[in-house]
Formats: C-alpha cells, structure tokens, sequence
C-alpha cells in the first residue's frame, strides 16, 4: 500500500483527517508535523492546523480509491504525529479523500 511518492503511478487524493486532541497544538507543534509529513516520503502538501476541538492535516497521498486513499491518509498521519513528538491524538473525528485533477511541484 505504501510506495515512496515518485515511484507512485496510482492517482493523487486530496485526503483530510480529524483527530480529537489530548491538548490543542500550537503553531510549532503544527509545522513539526507537516516537516514529519515531507520527510516520511509517502504524501506531499501537508497543512496542519487545529479545528475547533480537532487537529486536521490536509495533504495529498497516492492510491487506487477513495477508501484507501482514506486508509493511509489516516496511517501516515498517526505515524506523523508520533515521529514529529505531538503524540496527542484521541480518537480518530473523521476522514475523507477526494480524487486531486493535479499535482503542483512539491513545496
């Protein structure tokens, strides 16, 4: 399921997962994130920001379909969040993928 980005010939999905938190991240705790999300090679485009009561991470990831596009958004960020030391997450609020047209060059 998990191939590094380049390698990748599956089509790009714009996924976006909520996670309740232990304690809200602050703007740091943010940006350590989305580097943890560039570093770990598997989605691109991170965007991590508190939401009311939850942590939402907007980035694109490669898959077949919708669902597992939802899969492993919601795998790389929980492993994102371990790596980057924001390891607050309570229980997963919700996800979703939609197909992306295209793909700008990475940031």
């Amino acid at each position: 399921m998990f191939r590094p980005w380049g390698q990748d010939a599956r089509p790009a999905w714009r996924a976006q997962v909520d996670h309740e938190v232990l304690r809200p991240l602050d703007a740091a705790g943010c940006a350590a994130a989305e580097r943890q999300v560039l570093a770990i090679g598997l989605a691109r485009h991170p965007a991590i920001r508190m939401v009311g009561p939850h942590v939402r991470a907007d980035l694109l990831v490669k898959a077949a379909t919708a669902a597992e596009a939802a899969v492993v958004a919601g795998r790389v960020v929980e492993a994102v969040h371990r790596e980057a030391g924001t390891d607050l997450l309570g229980p997963l609020a919700a996800v979703s993928a939609r197909r992306h047209p295209d793909v700008a060059p990475p940031r």
